[in-house]
């Protein structure tokens, strides 16, 4: 009994660390993204996000994407695309959401 308890332990704990991270990269359509201070906002608030210690954000102005490596164990691409949006840029099934921006004086 105690044999198949500690085999057990090891198998769990070989199994554990398999997996730490998963590195990809990943080319996010941005509509609106015009100069680099666009691409400073988008970058802003993808390093908000958990997986940003291993995050690297390219932004192709021309093509209009981002590109962006991140660790998928720590953060999805919707959640990627759903930070482009609290930028105030259009991604993916997201639409921009504006910040900061004052009513019109009338």
């Amino acid at each position: 009994m105690r044999r198949v308890f500690f085999f057990s332990l090891f198998a769990a704990f070989l199994l554990q660390g398999c997996r730490v991270s998963d590195i990809r990269t990943a080319s996010i359509n941005v509509r609106g993204m015009t100069d680099e201070d666009d691409c400073s906002a988008i970058e802003n608030e993808l390093r908000k996000l958990p997986g940003a210690k291993f995050l690297e954000v390219k932004c192709d102005l021309q093509n209009g994407t981002v590109n962006v490596t991140y660790d998928s164990m720590s953060v999805a691409l919707k959640n990627l695309e759903f930070a482009v949006s609290q930028a105030g840029f259009d991604a993916g099934p997201y639409r921009a959401v504006e910040k900061n921006k004052f009513p019109e004086k009338r």
